[in-house]
């Protein structure tokens, strides 16, 4: 499992990267932008199984702690799929059609939708800092990259707790400068997540490697 954990995480990453590339491109291309789109699909559907890879990697390896954070962290991505589209559905018609709609009155038109995708996204940030403090922790058994990779995590889970109630803040009061830090932030964390994943695809091949050698 944890040789494939490698190779699905890589190919995840790989998705991500031209899939954002190809987005770009898209807005002259419209072909590029619908590859784009699909590769971005592809990539979701490999992080949902990655999570589940590296359950099985952690438990394999004599650390089953990290499962109640990484099925939380799943159930709470479908629950918020499913709420998302909810809204979508039920604000559609009270956004105003202008180009750049007032952030107020969207939040105004998801109510308590909106609402429950903000705190769903919460718990969602707060369960991978759980997830970061595991993983930092199986870097007892797993090596430095595992230690590595759960400090980033939390770093960027934190990040992303922040930047959340910036947002919220910056809406509520609409004082701007809160959501561009919050922006900023935003961007500073997509960068350790990149990271993050790396670190875990290594870790995947050391894990692998590692078994290998125990079974000679």
């Amino acid at each position: 499992m944890a040789r494939a954990g490698a190779v699905l995480t890589f190919l995840m990453i790989g998705a991500v990267v031209l899939g954002v590339l190809l987005s770009l491109a898209g807005q002259a291309v419209p072909a590029l932008a619908l590859l784009s789109a699909l590769l971005l699909f592809v990539a979701f559907v490999l992080w949902f199984v990655v999570m589940v890879a590296l359950k099985v990697n952690l438990a394999q390896n004599g650390y089953p702690y990290g499962g109640f954070a990484i099925w939380s962290i799943i159930l709470l991505v479908i629950a918020m799929i499913v709420v998302g589209i909810v809204a979508a559905v039920a604000a559609g018609s009270q956004i105003p059609r202008t180009g750049n709609p007032d952030p107020q009155a969207i939040a105004r038109a998801l109510g308590p939708w909106g609402a429950g995708l903000g705190v769903l996204a919460l718990l969602m940030q707060f369960c991978f800092l759980v997830l970061g403090v595991r993983l930092a922790d199986y870097g007892k058994i797993g090596g430095g990259v595992w230690r590595g990779a759960g400090i980033l995590l939390i770093i960027a889970a934190s990040l992303g707790l922040l930047t959340s109630l910036l947002y919220v803040a910056g809406v509520l009061t609409q004082i701007w400068v809160l959501a561009l830090v919050g922006g900023v932030l935003a961007l500073i964390g997509m960068l350790l997540w990149a990271v993050v994943w790396l670190l875990i695809g290594i870790g995947f091949i050391g894990d692998a490697n590692r078994l290998a050698a125990a079974r000679r």
